[in-house]
């Protein structure tokens, strides 16, 4: 999250309470964000057995970066797409 004026928030992720500050906006999005890191910790530990918590942060990091990683080679494939369709449509008009 960046640093900023705004609203404290508590969120809980595997057991350790954290505060965060931000926008009065974004509260709801900061308490999902954090409920996704914990139900992914959680379910990496459930798949894996006992993991040091900094263990499972690490792997929920990697497993989070490779879903937007994935989501971000699909959004550029899709513009890429729409370019080539725009470009085609120029041209044949």
């Amino acid at each position: 999250m960046r640093e900023m004026e705004g609203r404290s928030v508590k969120v809980e992720i595997y057991g350790v309470q954290y505060t965060l500050k931000t926008d009065d906006s974004d509260v709801e999005k900061v308490r999902r964000i954090a409920q996704y890191v914990d139900g992914m910790m959680k379910q990496i530990r459930r798949k894996r057995g006992y993991s040091s918590p900094m263990e499972l942060a690490i792997l929920a990091a990697l497993n989070i970066a490779d879903r937007l990683y994935e989501s971000n080679e699909r959004v550029e494939k899709v513009v890429r797409k729409l370019i080539d369709e725009l470009d085609e449509a120029l041209r044949e008009g």
